[in-house]
């Protein structure tokens, strides 16, 4: 990809779907075929305002995965009486992202030094239509990688 952003601002992911994961020893790639958002102050922007990237991808290398919960909330009477955190391993997940069924939308990224937190929802194409979701791992560095934003493709 032309343009690789190695820092932790200057990229929002926020309602930014994955559509699909590679996963080795060493990093986890997320695709985002509708891109993410690169913000004003990202030195790869030269128009001054946020724009929408074409495909995309993030890449967090050196991983050390802490947890993936997913969670399902059961109902009674039209309200939430009880809700079931389920954890899962990456692979599952990738198995579910590269299915073409499901999409993992970032909602919140929190980044400190070397840990990131991520509040997630998983789409699918049947109901529950969607289910929170929640993402955190300790990484040695992070990649945001791109070709083009919407003002120059």
């Amino acid at each position: 990809m032309n343009w690789q952003h190695t820092q932790t601002s200057g990229v929002s992911l926020h309602d930014c779907r994955a559509t699909s994961m590679h996963v080795t020893d060493n990093h986890i790639e997320f695709i985002f075929e509708d891109g993410f958002l690169v913000l004003a102050d990202n030195e790869h922007n030269p128009h001054g305002k946020v724009c929408r990237s074409n495909v995309a991808s993030l890449v967090i290398r050196e991983y050390d995965l802490e947890s993936i919960y997913i969670f399902r909330n059961f109902h009674m009477f039209g309200r939430r009486i009880l809700t079931v955190r389920r954890s899962i391993d990456l692979n599952r997940l990738a198995e579910m992202l590269n299915s073409g069924k499901r999409q993992l939308e970032f909602i919140t990224t929190y980044i400190s030094d070397f840990t990131v937190l991520c509040t997630c929802e998983i789409w699918s194409d049947r109901k529950p239509y969607h289910r929170e979701c929640l993402f955190e791992t300790v990484y040695e560095s992070i990649e945001y990688n791109w070709n083009a934003t919407a003002d120059n493709q």
